[in-house]
Parts: structure tokens; C-alpha cells; sequence
């Protein structure tokens, strides 16, 4: 049903409009009314309006000059004039504000009934080409997050983000008892319908959230307590400033999710909101620095945070909520870490009393990585030949069904595997393959950055920048000034 504001100064004509027509049976309800164009601007500020059908002559603001005012706030705001002249003024300014219909009074019936019918087809048209858009952009963030966008449609992304001037992301995950339109509504009402993907089987949302952190702390704390009674979980990732971090933000729920339910179920009770405790640093450069490899850049960035988390006063459950997530990125980045070590770690930040005890078991484990041993295998065999398959054959047009042809195997399992025991997709294992290999051209060769992007498998200098920068927070140029001749490589062993 879409919904309808009458303006009008005369009582009378706002009754008669009201009655006039059926409004229900053409697809369209009276929501609201109003005397002057402040009210009418008022009732549009507190719920959306698909259509507005205003008198002219009105005291104080006029009606064009509502509709003018309006539009700037309510672009697609569908608008209707009335009035007891037909000045050819009005009707030219009418055609300029892109007013879908002029009638005199007193109102036909017959001519209104026409002029709805053809405000229906096009909000019908406008609502459809709206799904299709945000379906389309949800599935496209959905592989982002998974990090299986190709090079074409992850450039599109990134252009279509850089364009809307937006500095600030925050990652939500909602979990939800039953499905709930009103709930969409509310984000759509908050100006807040960026992304927001569904999962039917789990009745849980991720949508991605605009605006600086304590704005969005406002509009979490809003949607809590106006659905208190249909939401059964909420998870705040960190905020970051670029589009290239969200995944890392995405990656953080998870691992809180995961936290959430296996960690700290005993403290953990329902309706609880978890999310990253308030910070000056961003926790998930550490993931970055991992990526980077260079062992003083990671112990230093492993001490600033603990650093940082006692001057801050974080309560022992946030030191090993934080503990946890970046002991998941140290496992997640290194093989030769066995599923003992990760269970001992677990138990470790769960029965430390010391915020101190944490670090040191870090920096131990970290120690573990550049040992020349021979852990427990981790991966199957499948998935250790795929990956043996990357690191040999990087530099080719590498896809998941290329790979499981060579192995016989059934693509969609093998992606299932590989996912689920390395934590990474195919493309984005794949893609830190050939980053790692470009930090060694970088740092050890003389080999221009576009020579350099095409001796990984990247097929443009534009896509490898973005990808380089994305996973290491820092552009090629950056790291080759200023990691060369000064790099303290931690070794990162494969099975």
C-alpha cells in the first residue's frame, strides 16, 4: 500500500479529498494530512511518503514552494497539484518540479482516479527497478565480503562506494526470532538501506551501516530497543574508513559470532550486544601487518594494542573478546599452526587472569611460526594439493573449476572444502598467494610495479594496486620505500 499526504488549508477540501475516491482499491492509503507547508513538511520527515497531492494557494509557504523544498530531502517523492486557477505560471513551474499531474478544482473524480492509476504504474516501475538494484548490489557486496568478486565487478564496487563520498562503515550482524518487515522499514526510514543481506534458514541480517561510529551507536541502540521483542542478537563490527576494510569488519562479526557462542556462553545471556570495545587504534591493522610479514611490524602492532587496552581500562571479557580475534587472525594466516596449538590458545585466553599472560602466550605462538618443525596436517589432501596448486601455478588464469578439473573433483565441493578448513575463499587465498609474491618482487627485485602486477596474475596495474593495498594497508610504492633493504621476514609455513 503506498502511502498518500493531502495538503490543504481549506478543512472541507481535505475531508472531501479523503472520500472522494477509493483509495484503498487503487492501491493507495491516506497516511497523513495537513494545513501548511511546514506541516506537510513535518508528517514527510517522520514517515515516508510515496505520494503528495497539494493545493497551490496556501498561507505562508505555497504549495510549489513546498514541493520545490521537498524534493531536495525527498527526490523521488511524487507529487500532484491542485487549484482553483489555471495560471499558466503555475502549470509551467508545476512541469518544472516534475509534478505528475495539474488539476483545477473542484476535483474531478473520474480525473483523479486516472491520475493515481498512472501514479501506481510508476511507483510500481520505480519499486521494481529499486529491488533489482539492491539485489543486485547485495549480491555483489555478498561475494565482497566473501572475497570472490572478479576484477571487473569488485572495480564497479569500489567506484560506486568512492562516488557516494561515505568515509565510515560499520559491519552489523542482527539475529532475529521471526522475520520482520517493519525492521527493513526501519533501516530504510533511518537512511540506512546500503547492503543489508539476508539469511532465511538462520532468520539473521548483515547489513553494512553509514556514518561515524557514534551515530551509528545511536541508530543500534534505537533499532534495540524498538524490537526489543524480535531480536535475539546483535553484533557490532568496527568502523572503518575504507570501502577496502570492510571485509575485515565482516571477518570481525564472524569471529565475534563464533566467540559469542562457543567462548563465552556461560557470561553470554540473550538479547546481548556485542561489539568491538571503543578504541583509538584499529584492530584489524593487525591483520594487516600479519599480512605484511615483517616480524617487528607485528610485535609492535601486538603491543600497541595491549598497550592501549590497559590505558583504556578494558574489562577482562573485552581483552579476550579483542585476544581471541587476533589470535583467530595469526591461526587463519599461518598453516603451520596445528588444531592443538589453537585449542591451547583458546584455553589459554579463557583462564588467564593477566592481561599480560595473553601477550605473552601470543608472542609465543607467533614463535611457533618460524620453527622448522612438522606440525599435525591441517588441511586434507584435497585442499593441500589446491594449495599446492596456487603456489605453483599462481601466475595463470587460476579459477576454483580450473583447478578442480585438474584434481576430478566437483567444483562446489571443492570451494566447500577449501573454504571451511583454510577460512579463506578460493580467489581470496588466490590473491594473498600473489600479494606475498609481489612483496618479495618489491623488496628484491628492481621490477617496475606494472612488471611486477603482471608477473603475479594480475591482469591490470589498476585492479593489483587496489588488491595490494586492500591486504596490506599500504600502496606497493609504500611498502617497497619502506620496508626494502630493512624487512625481518617471519616465516609463514605451508603444509
Amino acid at each position: 500500500m503506498y502511502k498518500v499526504l493531502l495538503v490543504d488549508d481549506e478543512y472541507m477540501i481535505l475531508q472531501g479529498l479523503k472520500m472522494i475516491i477509493d483509495w484503498e482499491n487503487l492501491g493507495f492509503e491516506v497516511a497523513a494530512t495537513a494545513k501548511t507547508g511546514q506541516e506537510a513538511l513535518e508528517c514527510l520527515s517522520k514517515q515516508k511518503i510515496d505520494v503528495m497531492i497539494s493545493d497551490v494557494n496556501m498561507p505562508g509557504m505555497t504549495g510549489l514552494e513546498l514541493i520545490e523544498t521537498a524534493k531536495k530531502d525527498y527526490p523521488n517523492l511524487q507529487t500532484l497539484i491542485l487549484s482553483g486557477f489555471q495560471e499558466f505560471s503555475y502549470v509551467k513551474k508545476a512541469i518544472e518540479l516534475e509534478a505528475k499531474a495539474y488539476l483545477l478544482k473542484p476535483v474531478d473524480k473520474t480525473e483523479l482516479q486516472a491520475k493515481m492509476r498512472n501514479h501506481k504504474q510508476s511507483l510500481d516501475a520505480q519499486k521494481a527497478e529499486s529491488v533489482r538494484q539492491s539485489s543486485y548490489r547485495e549480491s555483489l557486496v555478498s561475494l565482497w565480503l566473501a572475497d570472490e568478486l572478479n576484477e571487473k565487478d569488485y572495480l564497479q564496487l569500489v567506484d560506486e562506494a568512492a562516488k557516494k563520498d561515505i568515509s565510515d562503515y560499520t559491519v552489523l550482524y542482527l539475529e532475529c526470532k521471526n522475520w520482520c518487515q517493519d525492521l527493513e522499514d526501519f533501516f530504510v526510514a533511518s537512511q540506512q538501506p546500503f547492503c543489508i543481506r539476508r539469511d532465511a534458514e538462520k532468520k539473521s541480517y548483515i547489513a553494512i551501516l553509514l556514518g561515524e561510529r557514534n551515530h551509528i551507536k545511536t541508530f543500534v541502540s534505537h533499532l534495540q530497543e524498538e524490537f526489543a521483542e524480535e531480536v535475539k542478537q546483535t553484533i557490532l563490527g568496527e568502523t572503518v574508513t575504507e570501502w577496502e576494510n570492510v571485509y575485515e569488519s565482516y571477518h570481525q562479526v564472524r569471529r565475534s559470532l563464533f566467540y559469542n557462542s562457543e567462548i563465552s556462553s556461560a557470561t553470554i545471556k540473550s538479547n546481548s550486544k556485542i561489539e568491538m570495545p571503543e578504541s583509538r587504534l584499529q584492530f584489524f591493522s593487525f591483520n594487516k601487518a600479519l599480512m605484511i610479514g615483517d616480524e617487528p611490524t607485528i610485535i609492535s602492532k601486538l603491543e600497541e594494542i595491549f598497550e592501549e587496552m590497559k590505558a583504556l581500562k578494558f574489562s577482562p571479557e573485552d581483552v579476550k573478546h579483542v585476544s581471541f580475534l587476533l589470535f583467530s587472525d595469526i591461526y587463519r594466516q599461518f598453516p603451520i599452526l596445528d588444531q592443538l596449538t589453537y585449542q591451547a590458545m583458546l584455553h589459554a585466553i579463557h583462564e588467564s587472569q593477566f592481561i599480560d599472560e595473553i601477550l605473552s602466550e601470543l608472542k609465543k605462538v607467533l614463535q611457533l611460526t618460524s620453527r622448522n618443525q612438522h606440525p599435525q596436517k591441517r588441511y586434507s589432501d584435497l585442499v593441500s594439493q589446491t594449495v599446492q596448486c596456487i603456489q605453483k601455478q599462481y601466475k595463470e588464469e587460476l579459477t576454483l573449476k580450473v583447478v578442480a578439473d585438474r584434481l576430478h573433483v566437483n567444483g562446489v565441493y571443492l570451494g566447500q572444502c577449501f573454504k571451511h578448513e583454510t577460512e579463506r575463499s578460493f580467489a581470496q587465498y588466490l590473491n594473498q598467494v600473489r600479494i606475498q609474491k609481489a612483496q618479495q618482487l618489491l623488496l628484491y627485485s628492481s621490477l617496475t610495479i606494472n612488471e611486477i602486477a603482471y608477473d603475479t596474475g594480475y591482469n591490470t596495474n589498476h585492479y593489483f594496486i587496489k588488491m595490494f593495498k586492500k591486504l596490506n594497508g599500504l600502496s606497493p610504492k609504500e611498502f617497497r620505500d619502506q620496508y626494502k633493504d630493512k624487512y625481518q621476514a617471519i616465516e609463514v609455513g605451508q603444509e
